[in-house]
């Protein structure tokens, strides 16, 4: 492979863009399918487990590692455990994202003998009235609580996500207390994302200002990094870290360069931002060839040249670039419809005062 292509390590896989959840901040909004749905044969649309072998088969020699399986709600598709057991037959680490309402026993039990390595599972708050709205579904709550629990009782490596709005911020201390008491080593804070639904959540004032996010940062990194029975990664750009949370956590680097996303419909684009963003669209596993588009398109190829040397704004000037990469390119690109423009979160702080000085390699 030349030198100067970096290894394809990583694949976004989203098995579907139905979800039987209605998230109002979710990013990639996908299609409702309604209650009542446990599982639902794959749509003709929807890539197919042929496709998926072809998609493992040219990124091999490329370097591929593991694949995340993402969606909509991946527990959906009727043939996930055959999915499984294609990605684990190629001796590729295989982590899920999912809001785990679908799950029981029987199916934690497959997980397992399937050689799950993770599972990332969205829960929202420490009480059900609070997760319920913010998930759109009743019940919802107790039915992603029970199987979290199951998981840790299986032990199956276990991550909670939570996502911070202005009304349930507060709850945190508690979320944590409940997250201790199931078990739960691992819990990822990821702030409202600018687009699909969450463009709307902004514009409500639901989602939590730039003064707020870094007040709880701040609360969080006095409280809680020190804490041996949980690690709180808090999802927002390096430079607002104190140096012991940067050396603590080793997940502060962008992996976009080594990661290619793969939509329901066979769609190639970085991470899972197609569906919204049709201008990231980079061909299709039923027309292209994946290995060829990682090492040719112009898309990747000016990604490779520019990033994170011609990046705009704060984070072309932030000391951090070479390892943040502007943070979530996905994602700033949403906002301004430009890979090179900074993000949204650091050119607010900045625009605000809020930026720290001493992160910056020039101060204006």
């Amino acid at each position: 492979m030349d030198n100067t292509v970096p290894a394809l390590t990583t694949i976004y896989l989203n098995l579907t863009e139905r979800c039987n959840m209605k998230c109002i901040h979710c990013w990639l909004n996908p299609d409702y399918t309604g209650t009542g749905f446990e599982t639902v044969k794959p749509l003709k649309t929807e890539i197919s487990d042929t496709e998926i072998r072809r998609i493992i088969e040219q990124s091999m020699p490329l370097g591929l590692k593991s694949i995340k399986i993402t969606g909509g709600e991946p527990f959906l598709r009727k043939d996930i455990f055959e999915i499984l057991g294609i990605i684990t037959r190629h001796n590729l680490k295989v982590h899920i994202e999912t809001n785990a309402s679908l799950l029981d026993k029987e199916k934690i039990k497959k997980l397992k003998k399937n050689g799950l390595n993770g599972i990332s599972v969205s829960l929202d708050a420490a009480t059900e009235k609070k997760h319920d709205k913010l998930r759109g579904l009743k019940n919802s709550f107790q039915k992603t609580l029970n199987a979290i629990d199951l998981l840790v009782k299986n032990k199956i490596s276990t991550e909670v996500i939570m996502s911070i709005f202005n009304i349930n911020i507060d709850e945190f201390p508690i979320f944590i207390k409940l997250m201790k008491n199931i078990g739960v080593r691992h819990v990822k804070l990821n702030t409202i994302i600018p687009t699909g639904r969450g463009l709307k959540i902004q514009k409500m004032g639901l989602a939590p200002d730039i003064k707020t996010l870094l007040e709880f940062n701040k609360l969080l990194e006095k409280n809680f990094s020190e804490d041996k029975k949980i690690n709180i990664h808090f999802s927002i750009p390096v430079a607002f870290k104190s140096i012991h949370s940067i050396t603590k956590n080793r997940d502060n680097q962008c992996g976009i360069m080594n990661i290619m996303g793969i939509l329901s419909n066979g769609d190639f684009s970085i991470c899972g931002i197609g569906r919204t963003e049709k201008a990231l669209v980079m061909g299709n596993i039923r027309r292209d060839r994946l290995d060829t588009t990682w090492k040719k398109h112009p898309i990747l190829v000016r990604m490779r040249k520019q990033i994170p040397d011609r990046l705009k704004g704060v984070c072309g000037n932030c000391m951090f670039k070479n390892i943040c990469l502007g943070f979530c390119r996905a994602n700033a690109f949403s906002v301004s419809k430009d890979i090179l423009a900074p993000s949204w979160m650091c050119e607010e702080a900045f625009n605000k005062g809020m930026f720290p000085e001493k992160r910056l390699r020039e101060i204006p």
